[in-house]
């Protein structure tokens, strides 16, 4: 992970000194998120979105008025909710139960631009994202019902992640990482507006295997303004 931050730095500092332009600036908006599970322990689980905020700023290296090149960094918040039931004999328990994990992201995206910069421009990207989870929590809702559904208790828990490689410890892995594909238009001025697809393409769960995995679903919608000439 080291060599590739560092790969990354270097490539960036040499597509730097040929840009024909460096715009940077601020990036806010919503994300929604959601766990993508393989879990032979969770198959009557029902997995759902959570919004949460991403907040950051990027680099616009241009090279032309079509392409650039753009590092960022956020605090982008993912997770998921929970559902699932466990019968007890003459009774059965629901839990409801939303997890959320912090994330410092490194996202680098190569765009297409289209159209005149004057008049505004639409525009369309991919690339690889890292990310280094940064803390989390998980509230739990848990109710006791009859088995004709009325409820006898309800219990709420809440506490924070465990974040390691342990996989008789921690909850969540460090680090994670995948692909960004975002579309979106940027004003004459600099303000634009992206739509954002993330792609998680590692196992977050420590100690997970191929049959066992979970990875990070999400779609932000975020507006920003670039500065600079």
């Amino acid at each position: 992970m080291k060599k590739l931050l560092l790969f990354v730095v270097l490539a960036l500092a040499s597509a730097g000194a040929s840009a024909q332009w460096i715009r940077v600036g601020p990036e806010v908006g919503a994300n929604w998120s959601r766990f993508n599970v393989d879990d032979p322990y969770a198959d009557n689980a029902d997995f759902g979105a959570r919004i949460g905020w991403k907040v950051g700023g990027i680099v616009d290296i241009g090279f032309d008025r079509m392409f650039s090149i753009q590092p960022g960094v956020f605090f982008n918040q993912k997770g998921s909710t929970d559902k699932y039931s466990e019968h007890l004999g003459g009774t059965y328990a629901t839990y409801n139960n939303k997890v959320r994990v912090n994330y410092l992201e490194l996202p680098l995206n190569f765009q297409l631009k289209f159209g005149r910069p004057r008049r505004g421009q639409f525009f369309i990207g991919a690339g690889p994202y890292v990310a280094f989870a940064i803390g989390g929590e998980v509230k739990e809702r848990r109710t006791l019902r009859e088995n004709n559904g009325t409820p006898i208790v309800t219990t709420s828990d809440q506490y924070d992640l465990e974040i390691g490689d342990n996989a008789q410890r921690d909850d969540i892995k460090g680090t994670d990482a995948g692909l960004n594909l975002n579309l979106g238009f940027q004003a004459p001025r600099g303000f634009f507006i992206r739509g954002n697809s993330g792609i998680g393409l590692t196992n977050i769960v420590p100690g997970g295997g191929d049959d066992y995995t979970w990875k990070n679903l999400s779609m932000s919608l975020t507006v920003g303004m670039l500065f600079g000439r």
